[in-house]
């Protein structure tokens, strides 16, 4: 059986217990990796080691997922990489680890491997197929791994962050041949400070083949873009304000 709660989401019950600057009500007393909510409905809603993903079975991948990025977790001594996919037994007509084999994409992970590295049973569930999306070698390697760096970075500034991540489709999207999983037309984080001032921001990646655009912008418009609702269990008032704005200096944006 899987666990539902995260070592980042033990960290960080207790850090609130504790008195520290993450406050109580933020999570409205849930400490799981989607306590603020799914951002848009979901086949499948899958509890793995360190994250919670929503799956859909017609784009056969995850359209969202959701974890607490720790900066003490990414102090821990890093687990070793897993070299193995997993094919989700719980998933109907699931995605198999070679369905990518001579596609010309690679198997992107949306929770990144680097994340989870604190924990082995963390590590090897961001390598199970529901947590994979078909990304051009170019985007995964360079740009979509400097906006993973980048989330990182502020995890060890800010200590803990909520993050959603997915990819994004428009209109009729194409298919890779061999396992009929959907192209996406990009990818997108949205992040959430939990420790006072609070604070958001979100990031879109285009998918293209030389690598594609990085786009900064606050959540609300990327939740425009997305036609999404991000962290909807927030206090309304505080959610309205914490989406409208950004502050770029604060977060350090580094243009990519």
């Amino acid at each position: 059986m899987k666990k539902l709660f995260s070592f980042a989401a033990y960290l960080a019950a207790i850090f609130l217990f504790c008195g520290c600057a993450v406050k109580p009500g933020l999570l409205n007393g849930e400490y799981r990796n989607d306590a603020l909510g799914h951002p848009c409905q979901s086949d499948m809603v899958l509890e793995y080691t360190g994250f919670t993903l929503g799956y859909s079975v017609f784009y056969r991948q995850a359209l969202w997922a959701s974890y607490i990025l720790a900066g003490e977790n990414l102090r821990h001594p890093a687990a070793s990489r897993s070299r193995n996919f997993f094919t989700e037994s719980r998933v109907p007509d699931a995605v198999a680890p070679d369905g990518y084999r001579r596609s010309g994409y690679d198997r992107g992970h949306l929770v990144p491997a680097a994340d989870m590295a604190y924990s082995e049973c963390a590590m090897r569930d961001s390598f199970f197929m529901t947590n994979i999306s078909p990304q051009f070698p170019e985007c995964n390697r360079r740009v979509w791994l400097d906006v993973e760096n980048m989330v990182r970075r502020w995890a060890l500034q800010e200590e803990f962050l909520y993050v959603i991540t997915g990819p994004h489709f428009t209109g009729e999207c194409e298919r890779l041949a061999g396992c009929r999983v959907a192209l996406p037309d990009g990818f997108y984080k949205a992040v959430l400070d939990l420790t006072a001032p609070y604070k958001m921001i979100a990031v879109y990646v285009t998918h293209e083949r030389s690598g594609g655009e990085v786009r900064f912008m606050t959540v609300d418009e990327l939740e425009n873009m997305l036609g999404y609702d991000f962290f909807d269990r927030l206090d309304d008032e505080l959610e309205n304000e914490l989406e409208s704005r950004c502050d770029w200096e604060i977060w350090e944006v580094q243009r990519i």
